[in-house]
């Protein structure tokens, strides 16, 4: 297939083989330049580079079990990815949770060249097609055999592979071309510079590679189209909860750039585009000849051996890893991808550069000294090979960590703004009634739409004669971002209202979205304009913008124009006109049709002149400001893709005593979380938990306090995210015992009242019992339940130990009973260290350890604490903010006329997640508490 700007032939290019290759030296004097980029540009929230779509997970969406992806498995520090000190083993930070299991000795993390680890979830084709490989076990050699456990998705109409991936900080892949696959990243921990081919640029098709990146004849045999189509990225900054949709074609790459150094960790997920070969990605991944798959138990372990940071050049692992590189290079064609040889402008042989990567305030060094360009495998300095001993090879350069390329484009054109014209025609009953209750449905829905966050200005008009039988109206809306428009169609609010509207007319929508780029004749002009006439012209001013706007159309001055009378607005017309571009609006304007209508209408304004209108011209629909659209429905796909396969799709099964989520196929290798809430307020003090049919000890979900009045609130703080495994038997319970009490003494069924499933009201996706609400939610969590699920069983303990070495901030909310926020400056509150889950902490002055049954010195204790400034108090003045070291545990405290209460006291409840009651003599204080991460605050202080 052959688009524009192609320049093919078949067999190998000219350029090809050794010529082809660049070959960096020290004297280069940019060839590790760093491009002008600051901290502020990086993190400017209205950057659109920063405006990634966001990604919901379905609710009701499971993922594979995955092995060995907890803290200690996680990956530790070596001196290329820790930005504070040279200690290198140590823990960084892992603040997300998903469906995982302990497996040691399973072998499940690949390995790839660049320092990435990633562990397949799901493949494209069956489990037997990988495992009947010799896949290689890289942590002993191949000694021990390695079985993949990934789900297959071969059987689902459109066939996915899921990976789940682990990148070192500044580490990445080499810009690629996948011939073949539609991907898509989704975040989950650190943050992501990512490069996306220009969509405007033709795609790649089968064997199509960009000149200069030709694999050799020495290695490939396959056929090979040379071509210059592709040479422009956008640069986008991705955050956790941010996708990006990767089209088949176009080339791509990206790098971890997590300010703090943190490792990145995302969801990679490849679909082969129907029409094109049948197959996966992992046949690739786990070939074992050439050995491109090594599996490791960890994701440290596998990241580790693929480090080349960490490899010293000539090293027997260093040139085992650039031969995987060459190994890449030359056998990816065959899998249907392309790679690039060159790391600045992917197409052009002599480029510099590396991942085109801006600057971030702790990045590491550049690579000391480039790697050779050239080496042999008779050799025994294999990397002071020159071009023309008869033994060399060209070599496959790792990317440079901060390189820059002219290539690159910064006004990711993410979020524009939208200019929406939807027009309902009444078609329901020929009657007075039921017309009025359309122009009724019509003015709420307008009514939601115009005090929706996000949106510039919106009308409710209807044209100056129209049929009394048919009557229709246009809601025109302009909305600030594409997002806000896509938050609002997915609200309750306007999905009830609009779904009554339809039911009695036809819908026509425009979305139109806007191009900053004004002067680009690509683009087509919306005009929206508002008239605001003297009353007693009115009809006069109506008959003459009817004629006008028939003159417009009949003369092709415009696309296509109209004008309407403002519902809402008294004697207020508005135009909408659209153009195909800046010449057809400069030959409406030089017209002789529209110099007579400004010089009629314009005596008929309020004003008197037609420049008081409002008018506002937006630039629209040019090719590239369809790109967030196509990243919208890209991700909307995905969603598509992913409910396809019936073991990831969960729902709820009941019986006389268990919930038990379930997946479609009824297997017990998938999980994620249930949400679950209070639904009305306790007239007695009641704990809620739940046992497990594994597991006889009870978990604590929240506490509910009589005292607490609003059913509202109630569901706020009441609230906990629990993980389960499909099949998984919970029981739950509603007890007249503390947590405090469950948690040290058990619990005494006597006092305890099980909640009977089999007389809730239940749906596949929730279980209504008459103190709480069991329901399905996301597969994946963030840092509020990895910081709060050990209050399961240690109520009040607030766990940081997965994230060491970072300051973390947050908010701190003081209320009272019925969830009103407090500013009562008389009122300590915050966090204290402990020293393990029993809340012992340690003695400021003596260092001893102190116990909290030991309530005398406990209490002095803190108070040493408090003197010393070594609690992480809320600040009153600053929006109760705090700060907090990671890296241990922590319990919250209230402290009143010198009182400290505790959770190791007898007026404490653990109300929900990183939520708490403190029951004075006075009143009830609660205090919930949130962390915030990069994207809100900085991780790093």
């Amino acid at each position: 297939m052959q688009g524009p700007g192609h320049d093919h032939h078949d067999g190998h290019s000219s350029s090809g083989g050794h010529d082809s290759t660049y070959e960096p030296t020290q004297s280069q004097p940019n060839y590790f330049q760093i491009p002008n980029f600051s901290k502020e540009d990086r993190y400017n929230p209205n950057a659109a580079y920063n405006l990634a779509p966001a990604y919901t997970f379905p609710k009701g969406l499971a993922l594979p079990i995955a092995k060995n992806f907890d803290y200690q498995s996680f990956i530790k520090t070596t001196w290329a990815n820790n930005t504070e000190t040279n200690e290198t083993g140590q823990g960084l930070p892992l603040y997300i949770d998903l469906p995982n299991l302990a497996s040691e000795g399973s072998f499940q993390w690949d390995s790839f060249p660049a320092g990435e680890a990633q562990q397949f979830l799901t493949f494209s084709v069956d489990q037997d097609t990988i495992n009947d490989k010799d896949l290689y076990n890289g942590e002993n050699n191949g000694e021990t055999p390695v079985v993949l456990d990934a789900l297959s998705s071969s059987k689902t109409q459109r066939p996915f592979t899921i990976s789940l991936t682990v990148t070192p900080y500044n580490a990445g892949p080499i810009p690629h071309i996948h011939w073949a696959e539609d991907e898509w990243f989704i975040l989950l921990q650190g943050e992501m510079d990512s490069w996306i081919g220009d969509p405007l640029d033709e795609p790649y098709e089968l064997n199509e590679f960009p000149e200069g990146s030709e694999p050799s004849d020495e290695y490939y045999s396959g056929k090979v189209i040379t071509s210059d189509n592709i040479d422009t990225f956008y640069y986008g900054h991705l955050m956790p909860g941010q996708s990006v949709y990767l089209p088949r074609g176009h080339a791509h790459a990206y790098r971890n750039a997590s300010p703090s150094g943190d490792p990145l960790v995302f969801l990679t997920i490849w679909s082969r585009t129907p029409g094109y070969p049948e197959g996966g990605i992992e046949e690739f991944f786990t070939l074992p000849d050439p050995r491109i798959g090594y599996f490791f138990d960890t994701s440290n372990d596998a990241a580790s051996f693929g480090n080349l940071n960490n490899k010293n050049i000539g090293s027997e692992t260093g040139i085992e890893n650039q031969q995987r590189f060459v190994d890449y290079f030359n056998t990816f064609p065959d899998y249907h991808v392309a790679m690039s040889r060159n790391f600045g402008s992917f197409a052009d042989p002599n480029s510099a550069g590396g991942n085109w990567n801006p600057e971030i305030p702790n990045d590491t060094a550049a690579i000391s000294t480039p790697p050779p360009s050239y080496w042999s495998k008779t050799s025994q300095t294999p990397w002071l090979t020159e071009e023309d001993d008869p033994d060399s090879s060209p070599f496959y350069l790792p990317p440079a960590p901060n390189a820059p390329s002219d290539y690159v484009d910064f006004s990711t054109p993410f979020d524009p703004t939208v200019v929406q014209t939807a027009e309902y025609t009444y078609v329901g009953p020929s009657s007075k009634k039921g017309r009025r209750s359309f122009v009724d449905s019509l003015e709420q829905l307008h009514d939601v739409i115009s005090t929706s966050d996000g949106v510039l200005n919106s009308y409710l008009l209807q044209k100056s004669s129209q049929s009394t039988d048919s009557p229709s109206y246009v809601i025109q809306s302009t909305y600030e971002t594409y997002s806000a428009l896509s938050a609002l169609q997915d609200s309750s609010e306007f999905e009830e209202t609009a779904s009554d509207l339809l039911k009695v007319s036809e819908l026509d929508v425009a979305n139109n979205t806007v191009n900053a780029d004004v002067g680009s004749e690509s683009n087509g002009q919306v005009l929206v304009g508002v008239a605001k006439v003297k009353p007693r012209h009115f009809e006069e001013a109506v008959a003459l913008s009817a004629n006008f706007m028939d003159a417009v159309n009949e003369q092709g001055l415009s696309v296509q124009s109209d004008f309407y009378v403002d519902s809402n607005n008294p004697n207020t017309l508005v135009f909408i006109e659209s153009y195909s571009g800046g010449s057809q609006v400069n030959q409406y304007l030089t017209s002789t049709a529209y110099n007579q209508f400004a010089s009629d209408f314009g005596p008929m304004l309020k004003t008197g002149q037609l420049a008081s209108r409002d008018v506002v011209i937006y630039p629209v629909n040019s090719n590239i400001s369809q790109f967030y659209p196509e990243q919208v429905a890209g991700t909307k796909q995905l969603t598509d893709i992913l409910k396809s396969m019936p073991d990831l799709m969960l729902s709820l099964q009941v019986d006389e005593k268990f919930v038990i989520p379930t997946n479609q196929t009824k297997t017990n290798d998938v999980g994620g979380y249930l949400a679950i809430k209070a639904k009305v307020p306790s007239p007695e003090n009641l704990t809620y938990g739940y046992l497990t049919s594994e597991d006889s000890s009870p978990k604590i979900l929240f506490e509910q306090p009589k005292a607490m009045k609003n059913n509202r609130f109630l569901k706020q703080v009441n609230h906990r995210m629990i993980p389960f495994i499909s099949g998984d038997q919970l029981r739950f319970f509603a007890s007249a015992q503390s947590a405090a009490d469950i948690t040290d003494n058990g619990l005494v069924e006597s006092e305890a009242l099980f909640l009977n499933p089999a007389d809730a009201k239940t749906s596949k996706k929730s279980v209504k019992f008459d103190g709480l609400t069991v329901s399905l939610d996301s597969p994946t969590q963030g840092l509020s339940e990895v910081s709060s699920s050990i209050q399961m069983d240690a109520p009040g303990v607030v766990d940081l130990v997965q994230i060491p070495r970072r300051t973390l901030s947050g908010e701190f909310h003081l209320l009272d009973s019925t969830g009103t926020h407090l500013h009562d400056k008389k009122v300590g509150y915050g966090l204290f260290e402990l020293i393990d889950q029993s809340g012992s902490i340690q003695d400021p002055l003596t260092g001893k350890s102190i116990s909290p049954n030991q309530s005398k010195r406990f209490g002095e204790a803190l108070a040493s604490l408090e003197d010393q400034d070594a609690l992480a108090e809320a600040d009153p003045a600053n929006h109760k903010s705090f700060s907090v070291e990671g890296g241990a545990l922590y319990a919250p405290y209230l402290k009143i006329n010198r009182k400290f209460y505790t959770p190791f006291s007898k007026e404490f409840s653990q109300l929900g997640e990183n939520s708490f009651a403190f029951q004075t003599t006075d009143e009830l204080y609660i205090t919930s508490m949130d962390l915030l991460m990069s994207g809100q605050l900085p991780v790093l202080a």
